[in-house]
């Protein structure tokens, strides 16, 4: 029945015509039984008919048709549109007029009721696919019912899924045509440009999101904004970008309807509300998805950590006995052989430090496996630089130049305690391997995007053929470090002094990005 009120122009005339000839043909058989008033309730009950199928102008048309033909077939004189009695002109006037009346009076009754029914029909659809979307985990199954659904309350003749890649580019997720052969290039950049600007297009003027008059609506773009984009004049098709409160997940594209018209209001609501349903899915997948992975490489840290700590410990009781035995003779043979005891001091010396090494990195992995909270603050990069000296013997601080900044530095987002442990141990690694009584110099210095804080050795070089034993021996302490600040989002690395020595580099960021939004410094 909608079909037929919502269908062909031409069609719907022809028919409404089509029934008051077939009605008069009828008629013309029983003329001589009846009087000629009454073939006007009949033709008045033919016009109800109509509306009731085809709508309010069909039925208009069928009663001046039916004006007519009462006129020529049935008023004498028969066969002429003259009257014979004056009478009569009221008649076909009255008549007329309740014509039209009952014609539009019943034809926007049954509008009214397949509208509702329609609407009826539109939210059970919304609610089937928000039934199905709530218990699907499937993407592919996801766009395949928003696709058919789509195409059923639209009737578009094309329907596309962008979702965006790795590198936030759109790709064709899915799609759905009549039209085997379309030219996604044509659409693909007004779809990425939508995703980029979260705007749509085609949608009714909405220039500025409030509360009251645009709810859960895409701002829509102007013309001149995508100019160089579009190549139709006109178009009627729509882009809808799957908007969340934190991004935009892709875009839904309808083509053209298959009748050619443009889309209705209403249909634009129901497009825009299975569009926000999908932006929904997308965003409780992609949360999930960082839940479980997030879940798994915290279980995967926990089980290295356990297994490192136990593996520490198995070497640190052997290191801790060697050490004790080798003290102990140290302490009852002074007088032996100057180059055996000097020999003697420096593994004891290197043992030390290995221990103390791995104790750090007992600390640090058993730190891990309790599974890292997020403790970070705004804090100076100098107030870290202080705790760490005033922690320092004097004898090692003595041998600290710490060179002030030019210029007032912006505050960094770090956990106060694990940076200030980061930072000693690079220091501690250029004091042991620099010679005894060699300045360490340390500054600050404040670049664009980053802060960097350099701690530059004079006592070894980098080309040296001891490179290899060097590195070596301060892996621990370096990948210590080097671990605590890419927690931080920041980076570490070593470059050559001039002429000799080395310099420790340790970069922080001075924005950051928490629950997809940015803070500066």
């Amino acid at each position: 029945m909608l079909n037929k009120i919502k269908g062909n122009d031409n069609s719907r005339y022809l028919s409404a015509v089509w029934v008051i000839f077939l009605c008069t043909a009828l008629f013309l058989l029983l003329r001589e039984h009846f009087a000629h008033y009454q073939w006007a309730l009949l033709y008045l009950l033919a016009i109800n008919f109509i509306a009731r199928d085809h709508g309010v102008k069909p039925a208009i048309l069928a009663s001046v048709v039916a004006f007519l033909v009462w006129n020529y077939f049935f008023i004498p004189p028969h066969y002429t549109f003259s009257i014979a009695d004056p009478k009569d002109w009221m008649a076909l006037a009255v008549f007329l007029i309740a014509g039209i009346l009952v014609g539009q009076q019943t034809g926007k009754m049954k509008e009214r009721e397949l509208e509702l029914l329609k609407k009826q029909q539109e939210t059970a659809s919304l609610s089937r696919l928000s039934g199905k979307l709530v218990s699907l985990t499937s993407t592919n199954l996801m766009a395949q019912s928003v696709l058919n659904e789509v195409v059923n309350i639209s009737a578009a003749g094309t329907v596309v899924l962008f979702i965006p890649d790795m590198r936030a580019k759109l790709i064709v997720f899915q799609s759905s045509s009549k039209n085997m052969d379309i030219d996604h290039s044509d659409i693909k950049p007004l779809a990425q440009w939508c995703f980029e600007n979260n705007k749509g297009l085609g949608l009714p003027p909405v220039t500025v999101q409030s509360r009251d008059y645009a709810v859960d609506w895409p701002l829509s773009a102007r013309l001149e904004e995508v100019k160089g984009l579009i190549k139709k004049d006109k178009r009627k098709d729509l882009f809808i970008p799957f908007q969340t409160e934190t991004r935009v997940e892709g875009v839904l594209y309808a083509g053209e309807k298959e009748n050619g018209k443009t889309y209705s209001y209403e249909e634009i609501m129901l497009i825009v509300s299975v569009a926000n349903l999908v932006g929904a899915f997308l965003e409780r997948n992609r949360l999930q998805k960082d839940m479980n992975k997030a879940n798994a490489l915290a279980e995967a840290d926990r089980i290295k950590s356990a297994l490192v700590v136990s593996l520490i410990n198995k070497i640190k009781e052997p290191l801790e006995g060697i050490n004790f035995m080798l003290s102990g003779y140290l302490s009852s043979h002074q007088e032996g052989k100057p180059e055996t005891m000097k020999v003697l001091n420096d593994i004891n010396q290197d043992i030390k430090e290995l221990n103390n090494n791995i104790g750090s990195l007992f600390t640090f992995s058993r730190e891990k496996g309790e599974k890292w909270k997020d403790p970070r603050e705004w804090h100076n990069i100098s107030e870290v630089l202080g705790s760490v000296l005033l922690k320092m013997a004097p004898r090692q601080r003595t041998r600290i130049k710490l060179s002030p900044p030019e210029k007032e530095l912006p505050k960094v987002f770090v956990d106060y305690f694990q940076i200030s442990r980061a930072v000693e141990l690079l220091i501690e690694h250029s004091l042991i391997n620099s010679a005894e009584g060699s300045t360490i110099e340390v500054r600050v210095i404040n670049q664009p995007e980053e802060i960097h804080l350099r701690i530059e050795n004079g006592g070894y070089n980098l080309s040296s053929d001891q490179d290899s034993i060097l590195l070596a021996s301060t892996s621990v302490q370096f990948n210590i470090s080097s671990e605590i600040v890419r927690f931080h989002e920041g980076r570490i690395w070593m470059e050559q002094g001039d002429p000799m020595g080395a310099t420790f580099v340790l970069s922080l960021p001075k924005k950051i990005v928490l629950y997809d939004k940015i803070y500066n410094a």
